[in-house]
């Protein structure tokens, strides 16, 4: 269980590390990877007026912009590890009543419960190593009965020597945040897309909880 703690510790101490730098041009340089954030908004299911949504993974808070205005009512949590990156984000928030900031990490929580409409993750699952198998599962247990889980992510890198070039910048990029999404909730809506003469490929899943 220490061996568990001392690496996960360490996996968020190299993702700060990493975003020290990186949230200062986040905003400005992602949109030229980072694929199908804008286009899963239009994907997303319908979800009562006062709606409770989480985002895990919330980074620099462009994504809470874009829930925001898709469900204008909601009560909206962002979380993320990294403090570089929640520091824009409440630049931009801290003032908007609908949305909550936390610095937390995500999988590990014994006291789940189901309390959120829709749970969203953007490319934050292949980011969380050990981690991820244990964070959909936490979202399992924190959606109400028939809550959405979407999801934007990396799937498949199309080479080897790609694949090993996101392993260094903290990507897991083998298909298997996709099989796993797959495993556990009901599959609404699924889209993967081939970019850059396929040199990965990113998927849009839109889950349900059963």
């Amino acid at each position: 269980m220490e061996t568990t703690v001392n690496t996960l510790l360490d996996h968020h101490h190299k993702l700060e590390k990493y975003y020290r730098f990186h949230s200062r041009i986040y905003d400005l340089t992602r949109w030229s990877f980072l694929f199908g954030r804008k286009k899963i908004m239009r994907l997303l299911p319908e979800l009562p007026t006062d709606s409770s949504i989480l985002e895990v993974g919330c980074g620099t808070g462009q994504n809470l912009g874009r829930l925001l205005d898709h469900y204008p009512n909601s009560e909206i949590t962002g979380l993320d590890v990294s403090e570089s990156m929640l520091n824009v984000a409440r630049q931009k928030w801290q003032k908007d009543p609908n949305i909550q900031l936390q610095k937390l990490p995500y999988g590990r929580s014994k006291n789940s419960t189901s309390k959120y409409d829709l749970i969203f993750f953007a490319y934050s699952l292949t980011m969380m190593g050990d981690d991820m198998a244990t964070a959909i599962q936490q979202a399992y247990h924190e959606l109400k009965p028939g809550g959405y889980i979407a999801v934007v992510d990396f799937n498949q890198a199309g080479t080897n020597w790609f694949q090993r070039w996101m392993q260094m910048n903290h990507v897991q990029m083998d298909g298997s945040v996709l099989k796993n999404l797959e495993n556990t909730f009901t599959t609404e809506k699924l889209d993967v897309r081939n970019v850059y003469l396929n040199l990965w490929n990113y998927f849009m899943f839109i889950g349900k909880k059963g």
